[in-house]
């Protein structure tokens, strides 16, 4: 009865800490590794190439796995520490939060789920680079997942705990600052709900500002496509370019800038007086 007391007071202990760091509910599960061990670098160990997303979902296929992955940077001052069951403690670690490198932070959804329970030893060269890096950082991860547990939440899932031996940051500055993101996220929101004039201009600021490249191609297309709408065929055929010269994948802009490019071609034969095809 004790020891369920004390496993029952050391779970609130743990969703309090999470709570304040994001949004999710849930109960402790499977916890770290216990066994003892003493902080070193081994130059020579092989750190397998992963993808951060694909290990938060599924981190029970990666325990005790070195790994090395590329994920945003939130923040470096979480609190998920619960001394009783893990060896992540607070005199001896910081805890970091992360964003999969393809998380739409932007959106509500993603924004709010990024990973808290990453901690790295006070004493590691590395700790001056995490607490001088920016939020947004594109930062490369180089450690060991320890273990994970169940949230019992559909959305979080199970989450890992990983125990960071290197960590190294990117050049050319973050890929996102707070103010670009908030006009991306107000002008997508302008578009689904049918305000282009606000959209556009809120977009056409965000667009300039910092942001990664899938979220930068995706305002440059919609703004081809508001431009589109308007019947600026000229206009949109360029914002749809622009798009495909950031992420040359993204389908929306592909498409907008083959329909585009049609229309315009319509429109000029009207005006020469030709037959539209």
């Amino acid at each position: 009865m004790r020891g369920s007391s004390l496993w029952k007071c050391a779970a609130f202990v743990l969703l309090a800490a999470l709570a304040s760091c994001t949004y999710w509910s849930g109960d402790f599960d499977r916890l770290v590794d216990q066994s003892g061990r003493d902080f070193q670098r081994d130059p020579g160990k092989v750190y397998k190439e992963v993808d951060f997303g694909k290990l938060v979902r599924n981190p029970s296929s990666y325990m005790l796995m070195d790994v090395s992955f590329w994920a945003i940077l939130n923040r470096q001052d979480e609190g998920v520490f619960v001394t009783m069951y893990s060896t992540f403690r607070q005199e001896d670690y910081y805890a970091i939060s992360l964003w999969p490198l393809d998380a739409k932070v932007w959106e509500e959804a993603d924004r709010t789920r990024s990973i808290p329970t990453i901690y790295i030893r006070k004493d590691n060269p590395d700790i001056q680079k995490v607490i001088e890096a920016p939020r947004y950082s594109i930062v490369q991860i180089r450690g060991r997942v320890m273990g994970d547990y169940d949230s019992q939440d559909e959305a979080w899932g199970r989450l890992p705990f990983i125990e960071v031996a290197y960590f190294d940051v990117a050049m050319g500055g973050p890929g996102y600052d707070d103010e670009s993101i908030k006009l991306l996220a107000s002008g997508l929101e302008d578009v689904a709900q049918r305000r282009p004039a606000q959209a556009v201009d809120k977009l056409s600021k965000a667009v300039l500002g910092t942001l990664e490249p899938p979220a930068r191609a995706l305002g440059l297309a919609k703004l081809g496509l508001l431009w589109e709408e308007r019947g600026r065929f000229d206009v949109a055929v360029e914002y749809y370019g622009l798009a495909l010269d950031v992420e040359p994948g993204n389908a929306e802009a592909a498409e907008g800038l083959e329909r585009a490019q049609k229309a315009l071609q319509r429109k000029r034969e009207i005006e020469e007086g030709g037959a539209p095809k």
